[in-house]
């Protein structure tokens, strides 16, 4: 495997620092673990090798053939950093998971293996798990901002390994392989954006997915990116004014893009469905999270990072919020009903708590048992388009529990205050 040490001052140094403050940020701010991913994984009975082409982020399935659950951040898009990633769905029967990783050197290689504290080097067969008695779906960043600057060329080798924790002889193995290019022998891409009819759209915004590199089309249309890191191939989009983004494909360097723009819709479209801001596991990849998280650099944040974190990602599911909707407390401890009595000069008005009965809070269902309310109207304003003044809170499916959502935002044309 040859001589590493030259490695511990830059990569492998850079990686434990990470590794740990990433576990941490992860685990107390965005950690998608339990069952954000209800996928069902069956190792089944023969042992599977499987190779996946290299990919900014994990691609999930509820088939294990399917599922490339490896992810190299945007060095692959050429960002300038590595950003490694693992991302699994639910298993049958708990596995420990095995995580290497093989870096080139001077005079061959290296593999380091990732345990559940450390990176250390490979030395002999007794290697010990990244993870232990795993049933439950995650996805983790492993390590994060490592600068394209610090890893020696040549071939980048992720392994990871399921082993079923009944019969060790029941796994399942991946591999995912990034060619890394030297600082002097890069690559390069271009292409065209054109409209509906064809013609060249001149000051389009090109951007390579998941980075921050981006330029403008020339007055022929064109646009072209060089110092790209990698051969693999790229996600380019392209958007102009009036229309939708366009491209969004993996493009291999050795071809010449062509990006085609469509026009707004003039109309409005009261069937659309709503796309997810986050990953969606065994569904259509099209969500906000596969482009606009940053995935190339660990310092910067993307629209995807900064939603997720505000309180537009939690308003349909802010404990609190939902506790002075139905009048519970946080462990879900219900206060009784308020009771009412009707004055002659006031009407019908409600009475104070008993406090000499357990109580727990207010809650609008205590006030309305019969009413749902408008508090969805804004909570929750994809569930309420269509009922906005009397909508369920605590009933919701799929991107309704994304609360105020990235595509719902982006969706809106105009603002009518007072609309009667």
């Amino acid at each position: 495997m040859g001589n590493s040490n030259y490695l511990s001052p830059s990569i492998v140094k850079i990686m434990k620092w990470k590794l740990f403050f990433v576990a941490f940020f992860v685990f107390s701010c965005i950690s998608f673990s339990g069952n954000a991913f209800p996928l069902d994984l069956n190792i089944g009975d023969i042992p599977q090798h499987l190779v996946c082409s290299p990919l900014p982020y994990p691609v999930l399935s509820d088939s294990i053939q399917k599922n490339c659950p490896i992810g190299f951040g945007g060095i692959v898009s050429g960002g300038d950093y590595l950003n490694l990633r693992i991302g699994m769905g639910k298993f049958v029967n708990p596995v420990d998971i095995f995580l290497a990783m093989e870096i080139p050197t001077p005079t061959g290689s290296a593999i380091y293996i990732f345990t559940e504290s450390d990176i250390v080097e490979f030395e002999s067969p007794a290697i010990s798990p990244w993870k232990r008695n795993i049933s439950n779906s995650f996805y983790e960043f492993v390590s994060e901002g490592i600068p394209v600057e610090a890893m020696p060329p040549g071939t980048y080798h992720v392994y990871l390994l399921a082993v079923d924790q009944l019969n060790s002889e029941k796994y399942v193995f991946w591999r995912t392989s990034l060619n890394l290019m030297s600082q002097d022998e890069t690559r390069s891409i271009q292409g065209n954006v054109v409209d509906e009819y064809g013609q060249s759209v001149f000051g389009a915004i090109v951007t390579i997915s998941g980075t921050n590199r981006k330029t403008m089309t020339d007055k022929s249309g064109k646009f072209y990116f060089d110092k790209l890191h990698s051969d693999a191939s790229l996600c380019i989009s392209a958007w102009f004014s009036g229309y939708f983004i366009g491209g969004g494909e993996q493009y291999p360097l050795a071809e010449d893009v062509v990006i085609h723009l469509e026009p707004f819709n003039k109309t409005d479209h009261p069937d659309y469905e709503f796309i997810p801001a986050r990953i969606q596991p065994g569904k259509n990849s099209d969500n906000c999270q596969i482009c606009h998280t940053a995935t190339n650099s660990f310092e910067q944040n993307l629209p995807f990072d900064e939603w997720i974190l505000d309180a537009h990602s939690k308003s349909a599911i802010n404990e609190r919020f939902l506790t002075m909707y139905e009048g519970t407390d946080v462990r879900g401890n219900k206060s009784p009903l308020t009771t009412y009595v009707n004055k002659q000069d006031y009407g019908r008005i409600p009475l104070p708590p008993d406090y000499s009965k357990p109580y727990f809070g207010a809650g609008y269902k205590l006030d309305f048992p019969n009413s749902n309310g408008n508090c969805a109207a804004c909570h929750v304003p994809i569930a309420a388009m269509d009922n906005p003044l009397d909508t369920e809170v605590s009933i919701l499916s799929e991107v309704e529990t994304e609360g105020i959502t990235c595509d719902f935002c982006h969706k809106i044309m105009d603002v009518r205050l007072d609309p009667a």
